[in-house]
């Protein structure tokens, strides 16, 4: 298994994320199941588990850390989420922020909480109430409550996410364009607050429809994003953000990220593990019944765009019409290296350098999560190809 930092120490380069039993519920699956991958997930050698700000959901991760008696070795990380209606460090006040650390360690009745994210906002820094958030952060710490903090950007933020300069290479170099417009309104990437009420990544999941080339960003290229003051934020560990092969946006600030990332979401919401398409099957609560049919057919398209780049063949790819024109019309190479849509996508986000932390419901995934982990580099050109195959605006 490859390994990062994380927290001062060598962790496992993949982990578990948003165990929540309400989504798993909702969706359709025994609570029970999500439970079990955490037990084995711990057991095989899974270092980062990701809770949903759950009680329920943080009790149980507790009770199944404890009695396997990994306290010392696992980083359970657990959020803070910000007060609805408020705007800057108003929707996270010291007292709220005390009260929810409290919470959650009387729901996973850990000696301390090894890893805090916060849905903190790049303006708040300028802030007068900053410094008061700050030293209650550090003063939380020394009370042997919280070992570390980490900055969960993409979920509450509603700065411009993210805002990297477009350029173009040309045979003499990079060539800086202008700034560029706005995405359509339409697009759920333009609506983060509205689409989290639902998951937080269906608004990755349709930047699998994107149909025109991105402009490369250059290797020195100035980063512009909200989140890069954080960088220089030394009691935060771990920035957490969005970032899967078809949501690229913040591929330049994790290329320059002084901390390690958490990649939230690298299989796009279900839509990169192959079964998300027209006509999918899902449960009556399910939060993915927000997306349309035109967003739905998409995703397919851009599934079916990969599909010769895996052995075994994703459902969506043939689940429309127009996916299954692109599936029979792409050419497959002769050495295929990769055995699922899942695996491409997720050993693609390991290569940037990130932890991901996808959402795992079988025990098949998990141990297909693993080998991702334990697997070579993808070659260049392979990479190369995922980024010609599904291009995507680098704008705000």
């Amino acid at each position: 298994m490859r390994t990062r930092e994380l927290a001062g120490r060598k962790i496992a380069s993949v982990g578990l994320g948003d165990v929540s039993l309400e989504r798993t519920s909702k969706r359709g699956r025994d609570p029970a199941d999500a439970i079990r991958r955490v037990s084995e997930a711990l057991e095989r050698g899974f270092d980062v588990i990701d809770v949903a700000p759950e009680q329920d959901s943080e009790r149980a991760v507790g009770e199944t850390v404890r009695g396997l008696r990994v306290r010392d070795r696992a980083i359970v990380t657990t959020r803070v989420p910000a007060l609805a209606g408020r705007d800057l460090v108003a929707s996270l006040p010291v007292r709220y922020l005390i009260e929810r650390v409290e919470a959650s360690l009387r729901a996973t009745k850990l000696d301390v909480l090894p890893l805090v994210q916060l849905p903190l906002r790049a303006a708040w820094r300028g802030s007068s109430a900053w410094p008061e958030l700050v030293g209650w952060c550090s003063r939380i710490i020394r009370e042997g409550k919280v070992i570390s903090w980490a900055v969960r950007v993409s979920e509450t933020s509603r700065d411009a996410m993210p805002n990297i300069p477009r350029v173009q290479r040309t045979a003499v170099g990079a060539i800086e364009k202008e700034a560029p417009a706005p995405r359509p309104a339409g697009s759920l990437i333009m609506l983060p607050d509205e689409a989290v009420l639902a998951d937080p990544a269906l608004a990755i999941a349709v930047e699998l429809s994107r149909a025109t080339a991105p402009a490369a960003v250059a290797d020195d290229a100035e980063v512009v994003h909200p989140a890069v003051g954080f960088f220089d934020e030394p009691w935060l560990a771990a920035l957490a953000i969005d970032f899967a092969m078809c949501a690229r946006d913040a591929f330049a600030l994790i290329a320059s990220s002084k901390i390690p990332v958490l990649a939230l979401h690298p299989l796009a919401g279900g839509a990169l593990a192959g079964t998300l398409g027209p006509g999918a099957s899902l449960a009556p609560h399910d939060d993915r019944h927000a997306l349309t049919p035109e967003q739905l057919e998409a995703i397919a398209v851009g599934v079916a765009k990969l599909a010769s780049r895996v052995k075994r063949e994703p459902l969506s790819a043939r689940s429309c019409e127009a996916a299954r024109a692109v599936l029979d019309t792409s050419p497959r190479p002769p050495n295929v290296m990769v055995t699922t849509i899942a695996e491409l996508a997720l050993r693609y986000v390991i290569d940037r350098g990130t932890i991901p932390l996808p959402r795992i419901h079988t025990r098949e995934a998990l141990g297909e999560l693993w080998a991702a982990g334990e697997a070579a580099p993808l070659p260049a050109p392979l990479i190369e190809k995922i980024e010609e195959l599904l291009p995507q605006e680098l704008d705000a």
